[in-house]
């Protein structure tokens, strides 16, 4: 396993109780195991809590809640991200597609997904591993870990905004976590794929985050790559301007 104060960054004095529990120790036996025995794990060791690391909690406003890493390979330590360069995935290509249907524009997403961290979005599997070709290998082991993350996340914060995708996110939800925050759902963007009764494609989540941090914050995330470019990266941070700070911003619920 990685050293998890470096991996976490500004998390681990939040989280750094969780690394004492027994749970932690079972999910460093079992990746040591598979590794072992020959087993694949991804993603790679230094990129299982990136996600954290990439979204702190002075930042994070929207979690995005996905099931497990992709087990071909293509697993980059983010929910549904791929590497830059690389073929989209199916389900981010749905992703893509409900974008382009709700802003009514074609979209420029960055698969690596990295930017929509840098805006606060915690793209976060239940599961933080998985072994290669085996779907839901390690979701068992993770479960309890997940499980104390989501409870710090409602019990030390207000406003954020959950965004639940598929009946496995869903069952994730519970009665504190919508007591203070906001919560979205839809269908798995992966059921477009399989002809499902329900559709991704018009769920509306995108713009109803938008509009949520435009009532609160007056702001909105760039999904767009090309806008986060032009809006956010490119410019210099000025501590006058009113929206300088909102990244991070926690409202109060009313």
């Amino acid at each position: 396993m990685v050293n998890v104060k470096d991996a976490l960054g500004e998390w681990f004095p939040i989280m750094k109780d969780l690394f004492k529990k027994p749970y932690f120790e079972e999910i460093g036996n079992t990746i040591v195991s598979a590794t072992n025995q020959g087993f694949v794990v991804y993603p790679a060791a230094q990129d299982i809590f990136r996600a954290f690391k990439l979204c702190p909690p002075s930042k994070v406003r929207v979690i995005i809640l996905g099931q497990d890493p992709y087990h071909n390979g293509s697993a980059v330590g983010l929910a549904f991200a791929n590497r830059e360069g690389d073929k989209m995935s199916p389900s981010l290509r749905v992703i893509n597609k409900e974008l382009t249907h709700s802003y009514s524009t074609e979209f420029s997403l960055n698969p690596n997904l990295e930017y929509w961290a840098d805006q606060g979005v915690l793209l976060l599997n239940t599961a933080l591993t998985v072994v290669e070709g085996k779907a839901g290998s390690h979701l068992a082991i993770w479960e309890p870990f997940i499980k104390d993350v989501l409870e710090i996340l409602t019990e030390k914060y207000t406003g954020l905004i959950y965004v639940l995708w598929g009946k496995k996110a869903q069952a994730w939800k519970t009665p504190d976590m919508e007591l203070s925050n906001y919560v979205l759902e839809a269908p798995h963007p992966a059921a477009e794929l399989y002809g499902g009764k329900e559709s991704f494609i018009g769920s509306g989540n995108f713009l109803a985050v938008d509009g949520i941090l435009m009532m609160n914050s007056n702001e909105v995330i760039h999904w767009d790559y090309n806008n986060y470019i032009k809006y956010i990266s490119s410019k210099p941070a000025d501590s006058s301007h009113p929206l300088s700070n909102a990244i991070g911003h926690r409202p109060t619920w009313d």
